[in-house]
């Protein structure tokens, strides 16, 4: 080899050795023989793992598998680096100690003259922390949503019994308990009473809570207990105080059938549901069920406000910092945020419809302007939609333009989600008379004529399936567009189709240009 040559790659050497350390300590890295047999595995591999070198050297990686990933993945992945292709994916491996971590992996052939792998090399990234912030984050959502449900849900049923029913079964099926019992408690007696129906099997777990100590801590403190029941097969059963009016009204009582370590998250759902259930008792009147929805709407705007005053400048720090994967999530709390707000206006307009309080502003604008720019700000956002506008009306109308334009952008967007199928949305305007209709048209799941009758109703989703699997609202958004456009002696309607899909309608009085002066 010539001297320079020689020179410049030792030149290179410490580089080299440089990178190799840095890869050391950030991936995990293996080597297999082109049978898949591990032939090299680097530190962090084994920590990780929590394998010794020598219990992995030689075996398969077969040895992590966790039971996640189907066998057609597994052939995907071998075919892909048998033809001499890297391999690129996510894997959910499974330690010594039976604990799950997640790696971003790349597998790539070594190839002889011919082209043939003869080695595997692997480098994997562990994602654990990663995916374990976006489980916790579909948790809470489910949760969220689950609590949204249940709220509409005990504004709706009448008998508090069916709802302490489904509000057990739910919380059964959410948690995998092994059963979930409401007990009643009786001041006079001090004692506890099955509420729910339950089988011999399913009450005995609850014996636990007859005992007077723990009847004793529920009524001194509203925060959860936690009992095991060594005797009874390591049985973990969580207690839940649901407060009354004035003591307390009953517990909400899940139990395992084996040991179990309740998370800050499973018990706040719990205290949540126990809440609803709670206010639930004691709103039986639709005029206090209406108080408590305004007070609960102006006591979570505030905090609300900071959430997203904050979220804010947290986004503009790591956009700042080049950090988009942060940036990414605090993105996503943004919008939740967005549509709490959105729901919490809901119900505050809810109370005000119904002490017929809810104020209007009125003022003098051009329908095809305004028609216009609610499509334009609608329609970055509608990544699957083209809103398309039919008809231009030379025409205004003198009302409340925020009011108006809450009830258009409301019928645009439900369009768009109950067509998540469909590629495109009428927005259209014909005048007749002294009123302008304006029409959303889209052609997705449509709705049933039972359904048409109850749409604009207070709470009310629809019945069929297909609707009631789109949650995401409050049944509210309807409701409010009819009292508004009501207001304005104006109709709101829908009717069906021949072709998939639904129209939606609402006229307002308009004016002319030249009349607009009598208004001011």
């Amino acid at each position: 080899m010539p001297r320079a040559h020689k020179r410049n790659i030792n030149r290179f050497l410490p580089d080299y050795h440089a990178l190799l350390e840095a890869l050391n300590q950030s991936a995990l890295v293996s080597e297999t023989d082109m049978h898949g047999t591990i032939t090299y595995a680097n530190d962090l591999f084994l920590r990780t793992s929590k394998y010794r070198r020598s219990e992995i050297l030689g075996k398969n990686h077969r040895i992590l598998n966790s039971d996640y990933h189907s066998k057609g993945f597994y052939r995907n992945m071998w075919k892909t680096i048998t033809e001499g292709k890297v391999w690129r994916g996510e894997l959910r491996d499974r330690a010594k100690d039976g604990s799950i971590y997640w790696v971003d992996t790349s597998i790539a052939p070594i190839l002889d003259a011919s082209g043939k792998p003869v080695k595997y090399i692997a480098v994997r990234f562990p994602t654990t922390d990663r995916r374990k912030s976006e489980e916790k984050l579909n948790e809470q959502n489910q949760y969220q949503h689950i609590l949204s449900v249940l709220s509409q849900r005990a504004l709706t049923i009448p008998a508090l019994p069916d709802l302490i029913k489904e509000a057990s079964d739910v919380i059964t099926h959410t948690l995998h308990l092994a059963s979930c019992t409401i007990l009643r408690y009786y001041p006079e007696s001090r004692s506890l009473t099955v509420e729910t129906e339950e089988s011999e099997n399913e009450v005995s777990p609850f014996i636990c809570a007859d005992r007077p100590s723990v009847i004793q801590t529920l009524l001194q403190s509203s925060k959860p207990i936690i009992v095991n029941q060594k005797d009874k097969g390591n049985l973990a059963c969580i207690l839940v105080p649901i407060q009354g009016n004035d003591t307390l009204f009953g517990v909400l009582c899940g139990s395992a059938n084996k040991s179990r370590i309740f998370t800050p998250e499973e018990i706040s759902f719990l205290e949540s549901i126990a809440s609803i259930l709670s206010q639930a008792e004691k709103n039986n009147a639709g005029k206090r069920k209406d108080e408590f929805l305004g007070i609960a709407s102006h006591e979570l705007k505030t905090p609300l406000t900071s959430a997203k005053t904050y979220t804010q400048i947290l986004y503009k720090q790591a956009k700042q910092r080049g950090d988009e994967n942060t940036a990414l999530y605090l993105s996503k709390i943004d919008n939740q945020i967005n549509n709490l707000v959105r729901l919490i206006s809901e119900l505050l307009d809810i109370t005000k419809i119904n002490e017929n309080k809810l104020s209007y502003i009125d003022e003098a604008f051009n329908l095809n302007e305004f028609v216009q720019d609610i499509i334009d700000d609608i329609q970055p956002l509608a990544e699957h939609h083209r809103i398309i506008r039919k008809g231009k009306l030379n025409c205004y109308s003198y009302s409340d333009k925020s009011r108006i334009r809450q009830v258009l952008t409301n019928l645009i967007n439900n369009a768009i989600k109950y067509s998540p199928h469909a590629d495109k949305i009428f927005v259209s305007m014909k005048k007749k008379g002294k009123f302008v209709t304006i029409s959303v048209e889209d052609f997705g799941i449509g709705i049933s004529e039972k359904d048409r009758e109850h749409i604009f109703a207070r709470f009310y989703q629809g019945k069929d399936q297909a609707r009631s699997s789109m949650h995401g609202g409050l049944g509210l958004g309807l409701y409010i567009s009819h009292a508004i456009i009501t207001h304005y002696h104006g109709k709101i309607w829908t009717e069906g189709k021949d072709t998939p899909g639904s129209i939606f309608s609402f006229t307002l009085p308009v004016c002319e240009k030249r009349d607009l002066s009598q208004h001011h």
